[in-house]
């Protein structure tokens, strides 16, 4: 099967994918057509299973995407509450209305700004990264099992971190 026709047959699937994987449809576009311009330009001409080569680039088009994002909005005031720069609130953070934070983004930089480091590292690596509990307790010096046990937790004090934002509707 030559490149064109991969491209034709897997674009509709590594599309859905990134629109999963992204806040817009923007975004999941622009990861989309970064992933089939990989495709054509690859060195190694023979891949065994273009279906999930195709994919894992996906997946990490949408990671490499999000975690920009996240960082240029964590570099910009956008909610006027917090200077980046000095580090200085302009009135206490924890009286913060949700209403005020008007993206996603916003409430998911706020949630993960008082989050505790360790727990931030965990979130960050396993959401927005997509790694396994393998690669996490590697990265953290740990065993897998004991990693999984921590993204729980991570995931416990999100959750009540997003709870007293006022964010309903958490799984």
């Amino acid at each position: 099967m030559d490149d064109q026709e991969v491209v034709e047959q897997y674009q509709g699937a590594v599309r859905r994918y990134c629109r999963r994987r992204t806040w817009n449809a923007a975004d999941a576009e622009d990861a989309a057509q970064a992933v089939l311009l990989r495709w054509v330009s690859r060195r190694e001409r023979e891949v065994a299973n273009p279906e999930a080569w195709l994919l894992q680039a996906a997946k990490w088009a949408c990671a490499s995407l999000t975690t920009r994002r996240l960082h240029d909005e964590a570099n910009r005031d956008t909610d006027g509450l917090h200077n980046a720069k000095t580090g200085a609130w302009r009135h206490d953070p924890q009286a913060i209305d949700p209403a005020t934070l008007v993206t996603e983004a916003a409430v998911v930089r706020e949630m993960l700004r008082r989050l505790p480091e360790r727990d931030r590292v965990v979130i960050a690596q396993v959401y927005f990264h997509g790694a396994t509990m393998d690669h996490l307790g590697r990265r953290l010096q740990c065993s897998p099992a004991y990693a999984a046990c921590l993204a729980q937790r991570a995931r416990k004090r999100a959750r009540a971190i997003l709870g007293e934002m006022g964010v309903r509707g958490i799984g």
